[in-house]
């Protein structure tokens, strides 16, 4: 397929390193991790067994790219399930933007893969370039990427006037041991994980990631993320987990995933992390989360915007909007295809969604 003065093409291993060397407006300039990263998401996908992407060239040179890992979902019974595509790391060379290439790409990947074992497409990662491209070739907004956050003003505080004394701040590192029964640790286990997982009842009017042991034996090694594991035990099991992707620089930290037999576990470990000054700000992605949780979460003081998060996206003028984007790979002007088992996958309230759906985290 050819666009303007580009050529459009699937994924083959002879761009792999020019990928690489483009996503570095995105990944950063380290070619080392960015090929480690590229490897983790793309090669040891534990739900393909080729990497789905494609590319733009010009001149035979990759200009453009944008890559789909494989996720797999339940339709409320583990034995009910379908595939998606997640567009991730949509990159086009400064020298080649605002010429429609991105939306080229994305039409290509739409028309490529009609009809096969794929339902559909999902965008949980789309900045506003990405967004717009999705936009004009079907996908639709179906929520808004919106967070319940909580700030510790007096450890915040604390920390801007240490920095300006050049005292040396404390690190995650001394938050990690054990505090009871729940343990406190950067390792990750994804049996004891899936074990509590198996456990957990389903509701049949969802749709959920599958967070299998291949899952989450994979998805919590991404070279480019750093994870704290809160585990809360009993009898030599896993109860209850929560995942924060940490930020240690500004000791802050975004609640990626969680599960739980009883919300009171998710409690317990709430409790520890505030009471214990674990981080100075945390969030959680707001999108159809559970009454009893979020009850829990107010009476400890998340809310839907906070002070400084008013001033920082005032500063930083980060008040666009973000939203997570579908679209079936099918017709869209069809409604038939906008339904899978009867659910209508526009809906937000058919969803069972945490941050670790999105391939940016």
């Amino acid at each position: 397929m050819f666009h303007q003065n580009y050529e459009i093409r699937n994924y083959h291993p002879d761009f792999k390193t020019q990928i690489i060397n483009l996503e570095r407006l995105l990944w950063g300039e380290d070619a080392k991790k960015n090929k480690v990263y590229f490897e983790w998401k793309y090669e040891k996908n534990p739900y393909t067994k080729e990497v789905i992407g494609v590319v733009g060239l010009h001149k035979g040179k990759v200009v453009g790219f944008i890559g789909f890992p494989v996720s797999k979902w339940f339709l409320g019974d583990k034995k009910n399930y379908f595939y998606a595509l997640n567009g991730a790391d949509s990159c086009v060379h400064i020298n080649c933007r605002r010429k429609g290439l991105n939306t080229a790409m994305a039409k290509f990947v739409n028309q490529n893969y009609k009809g096969s074992k794929f339902k559909l497409m999902t965008g949980f990662s789309s900045n506003l370039a990405s967004m717009t491209s999705g936009l004009k070739v079907g996908w639709v907004p179906f929520t808004q990427r919106k967070y319940l956050r909580r700030y510790d003003y007096w450890e915040f505080v604390k920390r801007k006037f240490l920095k300006k004394l050049n005292v040396k701040l404390t690190n995650t590192q001394n938050i990690l041991g054990k505090y009871g029964k729940i343990e406190v640790t950067r390792k990750v286990n994804p049996v004891a994980m899936a074990n509590l997982r198996e456990k957990i009842p389903i509701n049949k009017d969802i749709i959920y990631l599958c967070q299998d042991l291949d899952f989450l034996q994979w998805r919590f090694l991404n070279p480019k993320t750093k994870y704290i594991f809160y585990y809360i035990w009993n009898n030599n099991k896993v109860n209850g987990y929560i995942v924060i992707k940490y930020y240690n620089r500004i000791k802050a930290g975004k609640i990626v995933d969680y599960a739980y037999l009883d919300v009171q576990y998710l409690q317990k470990i709430l409790e520890l992390l505030i009471t214990q000054r674990h981080f100075c700000i945390l969030h959680i992605l707001d999108v159809n989360l559970n009454k009893d949780l979020v009850k829990i979460l107010y009476n400890f003081g998340f809310h839907q915007r906070g002070l400084i998060a008013q001033l920082v996206s005032r500063k930083r003028k980060t008040n666009k909007e973000r939203y997570f984007l579908l679209k079936p790979l099918k017709d869209e002007k069809q409604e038939d295809y906008w339904y899978i088992n009867n659910l209508d996958i526009r809906k937000i309230e058919n969803w069972k969604l945490t941050e670790i759906c999105s391939d940016d985290v």
